[in-house]
């Protein structure tokens, strides 16, 4: 007899079919830092790219710590699982989270920090936390061993602080000399070229992918110092003006298109006939007006990949199809502009007669500030990118369409990168793409037309077929008529709810756009709805900075906002508070 069949290996296959060990494996799947960027069904391309962009950064945020490179290549499994699907839709892994987070160096003294930089609303479950070792910070002499080792790592991340600036240009520059050639030029290119011109850009920018993680750990660190330090020295007042301040109104790349939006309005302004084209969508119509067309055109060479769901390859660009810019250019024009004067809150009356005080607080807020703002910039730098990843994964797919092996160029957002990159290279597990498309899409339908899946999930062994709990200590929703969310932009309004789906459908002027999530792209929304209120997102998110931009109030992470309210309800909204306020009639 065999070695195997010794130890029992070699079985017969049919009646030794065993039933499924049990498995203690507990998987913790999210969707808070998830739903804004990658909102509803996700094709299995996007899955894909956007692994591994998280993967790069978040290995980029370890260098600037300090880990070795031996450390992080050690645990490369927890940066292949940092993202999770369910039903079609993306979520953040946190068991994996955790872990590669507990890699940093005196990791259990800034945990609460942590649990902002992946955009949690609430923790871990203390004893998954304790499953997975990232314990609480210790008390008295434990505490003071693990806020010693934050030392080193922190005068790193200072250092990397203080070069920000020129990391910051660096990686811009890579980005213009990555792009730098014309997107229509993947149209000639042989299969072979377009698959090194991904990986051109890949060794270029994304294994690069230093400044924006980097930056956006420097704005929760920041915001969550600056909270700390104006309410210790002015109590509630300083908490107060903090919000104030960060709440106020972004003048930067968050308001550069709310304000051409306005300004193409204000040239229409008047002309039913023309608004009403422009309402309906008549690409024909900005001919009418010449002004109007170079605008355009001058907008779109800008901005055209701020569309709807911005980061998913399969969105549709604004320069494919520029019906959502024009049906924004006809809202403005309908609604007044509103009042641009908010949000020079300051510290001068704070703390009056405390000088040193005054000018640390002001210099700390400035710093912050210019983190925010520096935090939209790199995110339309990442839209940049996934633009351009978007037009040469399509000239792929027409490369592929022509060879036969997929029914269309659009299919090759039903496979993976490594399925791409295989079907050229000739490493693939499979030369039957199209049979891949075909079973992915199926699936995908039948995804999109159930309803989105709770947002958290607690699964007990192996994700697929795990049993997931029919309670996920979610609280239960607060009866009344009033319900608090976050802060995303101030003002107070009354008005109508309006639900709106995936694409933030039209609005009439004055109603108040309610959604799982308000996506920046949604340019009629925004350009229409007198306030927002979202189920996802929070005050530094893109939604939030795009509703300050276009000058109205905003109530985010508001559970169960969707199914509290229905279309016709009468609201009011308090940006500033996060309250949402039915009222009768």
């Amino acid at each position: 007899m065999s070695g195997e069949r010794r130890r029992g290996l070699a079985r017969a296959p049919a009646e030794d079919a065993a039933l499924p060990i049990p498995d203690a494996a507990v998987t913790v799947l999210d969707d808070s830092g998830m739903a804004g960027s990658y909102p509803g069904c996700v094709t299995p391309l996007t899955q894909s790219f956007a692994l591994r962009m998280r993967s790069s950064a978040w290995r980029s945020v370890l260098r600037a710590a300090g880990v070795p490179e031996t450390g992080i290549a050690a645990h490369a499994e927890l940066f292949e699982a940092l993202i999770g699907r369910v039903d079609g839709r993306l979520y953040d892994n946190l068991i994996s989270w955790y872990r590669a987070l507990a890699l940093l160096p005196g990791f259990a003294a800034t945990r609460g920090t942590m649990d902002a930089v992946l955009g949690l609303d609430r923790p871990l479950p203390p004893e998954i936390v304790a499953a997975i070792g990232a314990r609480r910070p210790g008390r008295g002499l434990a505490g003071l061993v693990d806020r010693a080792r934050l030392v080193r790592p922190g005068l790193r991340l200072l250092g990397r602080a203080l070069l920000l600036r020129r990391t910051v240009a660096a990686f811009r520059a890579r980005i213009d000399a990555a792009l730098a050639h014309h997107a229509d030029e993947l149209q000639s290119m042989p299969l072979s070229a377009l698959a090194h011109e991904y990986r051109r850009i890949e060794a270029d920018l994304i294994e690069r992918w230093d400044a924006p993680p980097l930056n956006a750990v420097l704005c929760v660190i920041g915001v969550s110092a600056s909270r700390r330090l104006l309410g210790r020295w002015a109590g509630a007042a300083g908490l107060a003006r903090h919000q104030e301040i960060l709440l106020g109104r972004d003048g930067g790349l968050a308001a550069e298109p709310a304000r051409r939006i306005r300004r193409m309005a204000a040239m229409v302004a008047g002309d039913a006939v023309l608004i009403a084209r422009l309402a309906a969508g008549d690409r024909a119509a900005p001919a009418r007006h010449p002004g109007l067309a170079r605008e355009i055109a001058a907008y779109l060479a800008r901005f055209a990949d701020r569309c709807p769901a911005e980061l998913k390859l399969e969105s549709v660009p604004l320069d494919e199809d520029p019906r959502p810019l024009l049906a924004a250019i006809a809202a403005a024009a309908r609604r007044p502009a509103p009042d641009p004067a908010n949000g020079v809150a300051d510290l001068e009356a704070l703390f009056a007669g405390r000088p040193l005080r005054r000018l640390l607080g002001a210099g700390l807020m400035a710093w912050v500030k210019a983190r925010l703002d520096e935090r939209e910039i790199l995110r339309w730098e990442h839209a940049r990118l996934v633009g351009r990843i978007r037009k040469l994964v399509l000239a792929i797919g027409g490369q592929l369409h022509a060879h036969g092996l997929i029914a269309g160029p659009r299919d090759v957002l039903f496979l993976t990168l490594p399925e791409i990159m295989g079907a050229i290279r000739g490493s693939g597990a499979t030369a039957d793409l199209r049979g891949l498309v075909a079973v992915r899409r199926a699936d995908m339908a039948a995804a999109s037309a159930r309803p989105d899946p709770p947002r958290r999930l607690i699964v007990r062994g192996a994700v697929a077929g795990g049993s997931m709990p029919p309670t996920l200590g979610l609280a239960a929703a607060p009866a009344g008529p009033e319900r608090i969310g976050q802060p995303g932009s101030p003002g107070l309004v009354r008005g109508r709810a309006r639900l709106a789906g995936e694409r933030g459908e039209a609005l009439q002027p004055g109603e108040i756009l309610v959604a799982r999530h308000a996506d920046p792209g949604w340019l009629a929304a925004f350009a229409t709805a007198s306030a927002v209120v979202a189920e996802r997102g929070g005050p530094f998110s893109p939604t939030a900075m795009a509703a300050r931009a276009f000058g109205i109030p905003c109530v985010l992470g508001l559970e169960g906002a969707t199914q509290w309210l229905r279309s016709g309800d009468m609201l009011e909204v308090d940006g500033a508070a996060g309250l949402v306020r039915k009222l009768q009639g």
